[in-house]
C-alpha cells in the first residue's frame, strides 16, 4: 500500500512551513546561530522532541525562531517543496506565523516563491500549486497582528488565502477578533484551531467567528451545539492523526476519533501540519490510517477528493487538482530516487 499511497495525488491542507524543517536544516541553522544544538545531534533531537501539547508548542517555536533571514526561508521552501513533489502533492497550503519573522512580508513571500520555483525547475513536468495561510497565535499583540496582516496581504496578493487562529487554546482570542474582522473585509477565509492543546468543551470561537475550517477538532463530537453548526454549514474539520496521537489527544492511532467524527456527519479531511517535527508527511498520515484503521485505497482516494473541496485555492486550480485526483491510476515508479524523507 505504501508505494500506491505515495503516488496518489494529494492536497496538503495545512503544512506549517517552519515545522516542515528537517533535522539536517535545523542542525545547520542552529550551528549558524551559535546554538549548542548545532554541534550535538542528541541535544538537537531532544530540543524538538515532544509528547504533549505544551512540548509541541515549545518545539515549534524554537524551530520557527531559527529562521533569521529570507535565505533561510527560501531554502526551507525549496526543501519542503522537493519532498512534496516526490510525494505527489499537487496543491499545498503553506502556513506561516506572519508576526514572528524578523524580516518583511515582501521579502518572506519572495523567498517562499523563489524556493518553490527552484524546486519545480528541478522536477520533470510536475504540477504544483500553493497558497499561504497566515497564522496568528493566541495572545499575540492585536495591533501588531493587524499591521502584519495588512503587510502580508499587500505583498502576497492572491497567494494569501486565509488566516488561522492557533496556539495555546487556554489563551483567549482577545484583540484578534478585530483582526479576524479585517481579514474578512479583505476576502480571506478563517481556520480556527480547537481540540489540540485543550479539550474543546467551549467552541464559541469557532461558532461566533464562523470559521471556514476547524483545525484538529479532537473531542468536538461530544459538543452537540458544535456538531449542529458544523454539519449545517458543512465546515471541514482537518485532523492530523499521527500528531494528535503523539501528544495524547487521541489514545492511539487505532483509537483516533476520525471514524467517529465521520459517523457523526462531519466533513473530515487530513493534513500533515508539522511534518518535520513529527518526522511524518501527508503520505505517512494516510498510511497510518491504512495500517491502524484498515482503510483501503478507495477510502483514501475519497479523502483526497474531500481535501480538494476543502482547500483554500482559486477555482481554476481546484478544477485542475480535482481532475488530477479523479483521473489518477497507480503507476509504480520505474527509477530509484534518493530518499526524500526527514532526518540526517
Amino acid at each position: 500500500m505504501s508505494t500506491v499511497v505515495a503516488t496518489l495525488p494529494k492536497v496538503e491542507l495545512y503544512c506549517r512551513l517552519t515545522d516542515a524543517m528537517d533535522l539536517f536544516q535545523a542542525g545547520e541553522l542552529a550551528k549558524e546561530a551559535g546554538l549548542p544544538e548545532g554541534d550535538d545531534e542528541a541535544a538537537l533531537k531532544k530540543r524538538i522532541e515532544f509528547k504533549s501539547p505544551d512540548e509541541l508548542l515549545a518545539a515549534s517555536a524554537w524551530q520557527r525562531d531559527l529562521v533569521k533571514t529570507p535565505q533561510h526561508l527560501e531554502q526551507l521552501a525549496w526543501r519542503t517543496t522537493k519532498r512534496m513533489l516526490s510525494d505527489a502533492v499537487v496543491h499545498a497550503e503553506l502556513a506561516i506565523d506572519i508576526c514572528a519573522l524578523p524580516f518583511s512580508a515582501k521579502a518572506a513571500i519572495a523567498a517562499i516563491d523563489d524556493g518553490v520555483e527552484d524546486a519545480l525547475e528541478e522536477s520533470d513536468d510536475a504540477f504544483f500549486s500553493w497558497s499561504l495561510v497566515g497564522e496568528l497565535h493566541r495572545g499575540c499583540d492585536g495591533a501588531a497582528a493587524s499591521k502584519a496582516l495588512a503587510a502580508w496581504h499587500k505583498a502576497g496578493g492572491n497567494r494569501l488565502c486565509a488566516i488561522s487562529i492557533v496556539g495555546d487554546e487556554r489563551t483567549p482570542i482577545g484583540d484578534l477578533r478585530d483582526v479576524v474582522g479585517e481579514a474578512r473585509k479583505l476576502g480571506l477565509a478563517l481556520a480556527v484551531q480547537a481540540g489540540l492543546t485543550a479539550r474543546p468543551r467551549n467552541l464559541d470561537d469557532v461558532i461566533s467567528l464562523r470559521a471556514d475550517r476547524v483545525l484538529h477538532g479532537i473531542g468536538l463530537t461530544r459538543n452537540e451545539e458544535a456538531l449542529l453548526h458544523l454539519r449545517a454549514h458543512r465546515v471541514p474539520v482537518m485532523v492530523a492523526p499521527e500528531l494528535e496521537a503523539k501528544i495524547g489527544r487521541a489514545r492511539s492511532l487505532a483509537q483516533h476519533p476520525i471514524v467517529r467524527m465521520q459517523d457523526a456527519g462531519l466533513f473530515v479531511t487530513v493534513a500533515s501540519v508539522s511534518p518535520g517535527l513529527l518526522d511524518s508527511d501527508l503520505t505517512g498520515q494516510l498510511e497510518a490510517l491504512s495500517k491502524h484503521l484498515g482503510w483501503r485505497l478507495d477510502r483514501l482516494r475519497n479523502l483526497s477528493l474531500r481535501s480538494v473541496e476543502a482547500a483554500f485555492m482559486a477555482p481554476t486550480a481546484r478544477f485542475v487538482v480535482a481532475r488530477a485526483v479523479e483521473n489518477w491510476q497507480h503507476r509504480p515508479k520505474l527509477t530509484a530516487t534518493e530518499d526524500p524523507g526527514y532526518g540526517l
